[in-house]
């Protein structure tokens, strides 16, 4: 029996590696041959080791083809189901989170095929009312049905991809509740209302944040400052239920049960239910998940089989039963990292059984690790930490120490009243701590922005860390080999900061406008506009100030840009310029230009006073013939032409004619067909700008710009639309769209292509390419 064990041990992980790039296969059919390939490279390595490897490879991919493609069959027929309006839907009110418009939350429908949706519900007093009570919630009313899109910007939030993997294809806004009456919930759903009701009405703010995220696995009510600071040192999965917490709960139990005279299996016994119990409250996060099945298997499964064995297996059995698992973040990190710590513990075993294991055995270890999560954090959050297993380990000491069980003691809240001064001092702690906390990761110089790894080499970059585990257990580690690899490895992951493409992006700042230029290298860096996002709150227009954190900071680090040469802002407009002074906090710039008609305006004095403050360089404002040349980029302003300039403060705006290796752009910001007619008789007699590649289409595509003639001036072949969906103003308006249509230009839109951008190489085997990111 032992040897049959031996003979078949390691076959989970083959098989769950088989199966996912199976699904991947599935998922990009065109890719096959690449995914095929791969396959068959991995089962002809391991077949041979592995009895009865093809058969259980066979079995694993009949199971998840059947509910990938089962799947697949229902989602698509409740995705085409788009005909009823009147909708009822049942929703548990932990499930919900408050915005500022409203509440949004998971639900379910209560019509003839009930499915699970996403709910977006108005501000309601009854409904205020209702939740209140903690108690499964009826609502009935109209509503307007929507698919999810692709992410907004390339590397940004996949909508569509992070709900599939939760069997969700719809949303489904109210704009009015006619009816709200209360439900019946399940007994552990029953729980869970009463917890988080319990904990929102806690009147210890902070401390109530850091217990809902740190034990219920609930983020939104933690500030977005607190939440970047931990993502940009690296301690995301501090905020995630995961191993970690597991493993402290797990401790603090058997540190209470040593001290009764309950039996050892009695002991398992209990902290098994109270795990069980624990899952049931937080919703079974797929991170709690692995750990808690992890534990189960570790106490009570088959010792023939590996820790290795059982992540695979419970790998394999989740993607069985949700195949769009594979698009989870939780569960590419979370099975990532505990693969990755398994196998370096696998691979110091031998090590460890004649006692050989030496500091540099360990250092090369917590190197493997910090390279793993160096692959992770560039790829999801294209930036990495060099303290990260440092801060790591600071933060880990602090929350099992002491935020941890000092947080516990919440729970008492509010049966022990004497100790009220004790939650009021704890309380103002953590709101200390959240402004060192915040101001520290601000003033961190150890994060690098690298940009994203694409695809290719983030496999690539797994191949060699898996090379890199496997040499840990050599007696001399740190030879020419290792160290030569690991170099490899480390330049891969900082590859995209000195990417040889030149780029043009245009990001999607949805109603507004930004355009990302930079040169192989990042040697030229330039943003033409920044966007900028105003909302009404009870009838007050409101600066989103956040927006640049969310949308364009995201754009700049996905390229890796962490500076820029220029900022140019077109005119003084919020949608062109409202993010200005904020990016300008965020990143450093070395000059800003605008136009010398609107130098003076109100919002360039403010963006002027603080750059002066900060001992910057001056806003400059410049006029027509101003040039930029940076090896193959040009930058040429056109406009505007102060003798026929207008009233209107739009017709101020600059004007860019662009050239690149293999492309001329003409970039018109907000002006109207009046400058259009002052530029087509200015350069009337120059031959360059009358066969203009891509026209950035005036004015988000409004009437008041994009006139025929200016059409028949420049020829386009491509024209760039920037809006947002659904804006106030109808942008674009339908008769430029029929316009560029008549004469076969072909539009790419931002509402629904989302960002797009243009490449090009000076390498020879790359062909300028468009793409967008959806």
């Amino acid at each position: 029996m032992i040897k049959k064990s031996k003979a078949m041990k390691g076959q989970f992980f083959i098989i769950w590696i088989a199966q996912i790039i199976f699904i991947l296969g599935c998922i990009q059919p065109n890719r096959w041959i690449i995914w095929g390939c791969l396959l068959l490279l991995c089962l002809r390595i391991y077949s041979s080791r592995i009895k009865y490897l093809m058969f259980y490879v066979i079995i694993s991919f009949g199971l998840t083809a059947s509910t990938y493609y089962f799947n697949q069959y229902l989602l698509a027929q409740k995705t085409n189901d788009q005909s009823i309006q009147h909708y009822i839907v049942t929703i548990e009110p932990y499930q919900l989170k408050k915005k500022d418009w409203g509440y949004t939350g998971i639900g379910y429908t209560k019509q003839a095929s009930p499915q699970k949706v996403l709910v977006h519900l108005p501000m309601d007093e009854a409904l205020e009312y209702v939740l209140l009570e903690n108690e499964q919630i009826e609502i009935n009313g109209e509503a307007n049905i929507e698919t999810f899109l692709g992410p907004d910007n390339f590397g940004a939030f996949h909508a569509k991809n992070y709900y599939l993997s939760q069997q969700i294809t719809k949303k489904v806004s109210f704009k009015k509740i006619e009816r709200l009456k209360k439900g019946k919930s399940i007994f552990y759903n029953r729980w869970r209302n009463q917890w988080y009701g319990y904990l929102n009405q806690m009147p210890y703010i902070h401390a109530r944040n850091y217990l809902q995220a740190f034990l219920f696995n609930e983020t939104n009510n933690l500030d977005t400052n607190i939440k970047n600071s931990f993502k940009k040192l690296g301690l995301m999965p501090f905020l995630a239920l995961s191993g970690f917490h597991i493993q402290l709960i797990v401790k603090y139990l058997k540190g209470l049960l040593y001290r009764t005279s309950m039996t050892i299996e009695t002991n398992r016994k209990i902290i098994s239910v109270v795990l069980i119990s624990y899952g049931l409250i937080t919703d079974w996060p797929i991170s709690l998940i692995r750990a808690i099945a992890l534990f189960f298997c570790s106490e009570w499964g088959s010792k023939n089989y590996t820790k290795l064995d059982y992540l695979s297996l419970i790998g394999i059995i989740l993607l069985i039963v949700r195949p769009f698992y594979i698009y989870s973040i939780s569960y590419q990190l979370s099975f990532g990292m505990t693969l990755v710590i398994l196998l370096v513990n696998e691979s110091l075993k031998k090590l460890q059984l004649i006692n050989q294991v030496k500091w540099q055995h360990r250092i090369a270890a917590h190197i493997c690790y910090l390279m793993a999560a160096f692959i992770g954090t560039s790829y999801y959050f294209f930036e990495i930490n060099l303290g990260l297993i440092l801060w790591n380990a600071l933060m880990g000491i602090f929350l099992e120490w002491l935020l941890l069980p000092v947080l516990l003691t919440f729970l008492a809240y509010p049966y022990l009243t004497v100790f009220d001064k004790w939650y009021e001092m704890v309380d103002s702690f953590l709101n200390h701590f959240n402004q060192y906390f915040i101001y520290f990761s601000n003033h961190n110089k150890l994060s690098v922005i690298v940009g994203q790894l694409s695809p290719f080499m983030v496999i690539i970059s797994i191949l060699l860390l898996i090379y890199l585990i496997q040499k840990i257990n050599s007696p001399f580690v740190w030879n020419k080999k290792f160290i030569g690899i690991l170099g490899i490895l480390f330049l891969l992951i900082l590859s995209p900061k000195f990417s040889s493409k030149q780029s043009v992006i245009f990001i999607n700042v949805g109603q507004g406008d930004a355009m990302l230029v930079y040169t192989p290298f990042k040697k030229f860096t330039a943003l033409i506009d920044t966007g900028g996002r105003i909302t009404y709150e009870k009838g007050k227009i409101k600066k989103d100030i956040e927006h640049v954190e969310r949308v364009v900071l995201p754009a700049l680090k996905r390229e890796g840009v962490s500076q820029l040469d220029y900022l140019m802002l077109s005119h003084p407009d919020f949608d062109h310029m409202g993010n200005a002074l904020e990016l300008l906090k965020k990143i450093p710039v070395k000059h800003v230009l605008v136009s010398e008609q609107s130098i003076n305006h109100s919002s360039y004095q403010v963006i002027n006073d603080w750059r002066q403050k900060n001992h910057q360089l001056p806003i400059e404002g410049i006029k027509p013939n101003y040039q930029i040349n940076k090896n193959s980029l040009n930058l040429r302003l056109l406009g505007p032409l102060a003798p026929y300039a207008t009233d209107d403060k739009n017709d101020d705006s600059l004007v860019w004619w662009m050239s690149t290796k293999s492309n001329e752009f003409m970039l018109t910001g907000d002006a109207s067909v009046h400058v259009e007619e002052a530029i087509i008789k200015a350069y009337e007699t120059v031959d360059e700008f009358k066969s203009i590649n891509v026209l950035k289409v005036g004015h988000h595509g409004s009437l008041t710009s994009t006139s025929e003639e200016f059409l028949d001036f420049l020829q386009p072949k491509q024209a760039i639309i920037s809006a947002g969906r659904n804006n106030r103003y109808k942008h674009p308006h339908q008769e430029v769209v029929d316009r560029l249509n008549d004469k076969d230009i072909q539009i790419y839109d931002t509402r629904i292509h989302g960002a797009i951008r243009y490449d090009e190489s000076f390498l020879l085997y790359f062909k300028p390419k468009w793409q967008t990111s959806r």
